[in-house]
């Protein structure tokens, strides 16, 4: 690749450089797997077996260069080895790599890319010609001599199995040094790391049942992190993907085995091991839709190991490719299946989408019912795990009916565990215990076990301490809401109470008298409304006809704008009301007055009767003969023979209860009466003929 002329536009394919390709221009990119020099993996102290197998990888690579390619490497310094993360070392810096002829390139420029203590004797002694009369092995094979001395076991010194090998590697006769493949035959070798190792190698070229066979018998004991997680881990995720990508090989029970047989591996790297963060949902979900029960049982057995891979970022993937697949064990036929399926969900409840958890409560519903009494207690279980994170109305649709069902089983670990889950469950309303818990808890009092007993007891203890606390916090509500109404009740009688009254206006009219009701009732609400007349314009009291051409008291008046106004109603806000009491009032106007003066009706009482001729005449002293001359407008009859007290007695037995009025469209009206009369007055001082009443 020219790195000093790419094309043109980035991104795109790299064009022919516009400048000629020299020995000054471009640099090589070489792309490897991610690994590390041999020097700065030395320093992490490997194993004796790591360094072993590190010499291993050597021979092979040095012996794949040699026999099949028939190449020279020329430039075996610790420089040209790399390692990777799973302690595999790799070949590499071909700068000079020669054949057995030795090429020129080698010779000119052999001495500045190789360190001195790597070249052979003869290759110092620039004696060439030497090198192309032995074999194309010589020179590489000093060079791993140097490195296994020098380098590879500096530390603890070269193993006893190899110190002969060594010796003949780096002598200095060129051709009495052996072939670098023939070390693969050293006692060093037939460990059994480096036999696994040997393996993992060779295990993608092998048969399925012998896979089958390399999985079942592993012996994960003294297997290292390195080549645990680096290479035994992608080895088995990469051949589940492959097999579970294809709908063919899921058919084939054959292939499903060889699934099953390497669940147990991955499990155990997953236990023993810390693994990185990486993306093996998908790989599960894969497996859960797998049509084998085994399958599906060692998966639901490790769930709890697998929630390490559920993560915020990683809920839709849980959702779509774990939950969904796993929900046909539910209602699978098999009883085993169906309690691993409920319990594993115990671990996927906290990263559930709302849907999700909507559809598992069903399932949990469905459960309930199940013949097997296990799953009907584990379903009570886990109910009470997956209410607090549904709605408020899924958790009255689940959780109540539920625990009426359940502590209606038979089995007894199932009604200790609808008790247990009312006593753990802390969102209950005082409502709630009163009207739905107890109902259900009250009848395992008397239950026939001991232990479903003593669980109801508390279970009703709890809820009568509830219960009590919520009674106790109304009664004090209660206490605060009266003392709050008393004060402001006492703050409205202490208000001074002040007789309503009406501002004169030409529009208002006289208030109607009420239609029902005998003699004295009229009687009673003429003497109720009188009033102090007052005085007109001309000085003698005003007249005015109603509307029914009765008799009006004095008590309605022609101010001098000429409405007639009650004087007992409101008055302008530049009027004095009168608070005179009512029968004082009534015997100054009325008992007290001149008889020489119209009160302005022109009717049958200005001549000193009061028209009734009835029997109460003798008592006011009044004359049934007509006079001549008017009386005066302030006296409706003479000064009766009554001393006051007599007087005030006899006015006490016509008062009645002042009626407020009314507003009706601008006028004024008192309210309508009710329905149900009043009896009437007891009279004691006035005695009356009732036969002589007959115009009633």
């Amino acid at each position: 690749l020219d790195t000093d002329a790419p094309g043109e536009d980035a991104g795109t394919a790299v064009t022919a450089p516009t400048t000629p390709l020299t020995s000054q221009t471009g640099d090589y990119i070489i792309v490897t797997e991610p690994c590390t020099s041999l020097e700065s993996w030395l320093k992490t102290n490997p194993s004796q077996e790591e360094l072993v197998w590190a010499l291993y990888c050597m021979v092979q690579a040095l012996g794949f260069l040699h026999s099949s390619a028939s190449l020279a490497h020329g430039n075996l310094s610790p420089e040209s080895w790399k390692v990777t993360s799973s302690g595999d070392v790799k070949l590499w810096n071909y700068g000079i790599v020669t054949p057995s002829d030795i090429s020129s390139l080698f010779q000119q420029y052999e001495k500045q890319a190789t360190p001195s203590s790597f070249r052979s004797p003869e290759r110092q002694n620039g004696e060439y010609h030497v090198l192309k009369s032995c074999g194309i092995h010589s020179m590489d094979s000093y060079g791993l001599g140097i490195l296994m001395r020098d380098v590879l076991f500096q530390r603890n010194g070269v193993p006893q199995t190899l110190q002969k090998a060594l010796q003949r590697l780096i002598g200095a006769n060129p051709k009495s040094r052996p072939r670098i493949v023939g070390l693969l035959k050293c006692p060093i070798f037939n460990s059994q790391y480096i036999t696994l190792q040997q393996q993992l190698s060779e295990l993608a070229i092998q048969p399925v049942e012998q896979k089958i066979s390399f999985w079942q018998n592993i012996n994960m004991a003294g297997m290292t992190e390195s080549v645990a997680v680096y290479k035994l881990l992608p080895l088995v995720q990469s051949n589940i993907n492959t097999i579970c990508s294809s709908e063919s090989l899921l058919k084939q029970d054959l292939y499903k085995r060889e699934v099953l047989s390497m669940l147990p591996v991955l499990f155990g790297i997953w236990e023993r091991f810390s693994i990185p963060k990486q993306d093996f949902l998908p790989t599960i979900g894969r497996m859960m839709r797998i049509q084998d029960r085994a399958v599906r049982g060692a998966l639901l057995q490790k769930m709890t190991l697998l929630e390490q891979q559920f993560s915020e970022k990683k809920k839709y993937e849980l959702n779509t490719h774990v939950f969904e697949p796993m929900c046909s064990g539910f209602s699978d036929s098999s009883a085993a299946l169906r309690e691993l399926t409920l319990k594993s969900s115990l671990v996927l409840v906290p990263h559930l989408s709302p849907t999700n958890l909507e559809k598992l409560s069903r399932y949990l519903t469905r459960l309930q019912s199940d013949a097997e009494p296990s799953i009907r207690t584990n379903s009570m279980v886990l109910i009470i795990k997956v209410t607090p994170r549904l709605t408020a109305v899924q958790q009255e649709k689940l959780l109540l009916p539920s625990l009426q069902r359940g502590l209606s089983d038979s089995f007894d670990p199932c009604r200790l565990a609808c008790l247990n889950a009312i006593l753990q469950y802390p969102e209950f309303k005082p409502e709630e215990y009163a009207n739905r818990v107890l109902p259900i808890v009250t009848p395992k009092l008397l239950d026939a076990s001991a232990d479903v007993r003593s669980k109801a007891f508390e279970v009703v203890h709890k809820s009568l301490g509830i219960l009590k606390e919520s009674h106790e916090h109304m009664t004090r509500e209660a206490a605060m809401n009266a003392t709050t109404n008393g004060a402001a009740a006492s703050a409205t009688l202490t208000q001074p109470q002040q007789r309503p009254t009406l501002a004169a206006s030409p529009a208002a009219a006289v208030a109607p008298a009420p239609t029902s009701g005998g003699y004295l009732s009229g009687l009673s609400s003429w003497m109720s409304s009188s009033t102090k007349p007052e005085a007109a314009d001309g000085g003698a009291g005003t007249t005015a006809t109603g509307s029914i051409g009765a008799a009006v008291p004095t008590a309605i008046s022609r101010p001098s704008g000429g409405a007639i106004r009650p004087n007992n109603l409101p008055q302008a806000p530049n009027s004095t009301p009168s608070m005179m009491p009512m029968t004082s009032k009534f015997a100054t106007t009325s008992l007290n007055a001149s008889s020489n003066n119209n009160d302005g009706w022109d009717d049958v009482d200005d001549t000193g009767d009061d028209g009734w001729g009835d029997d109460d005449d003798h008592v006011f002293g009044m004359s049934s003969s007509p006079v001549k001359a008017a009386a005066p407008a302030s006296s409706l009859m003479p000064q009766p023979n009554l001393n006051m007290q007599e007087e005030e007695d006899f006015f006490k037995t016509f008062e009645t209860k002042q009626v407020p009025l009314r507003s009706t469209g601008g006028k004024l009206a008192a309210p309508k009466p009710a329905a149900k009369k009043a009896a009437p007055p007891k009279i004691t001082k006035l005695k009356v003929d009732a036969s002589d009443w007959d115009d009633f």
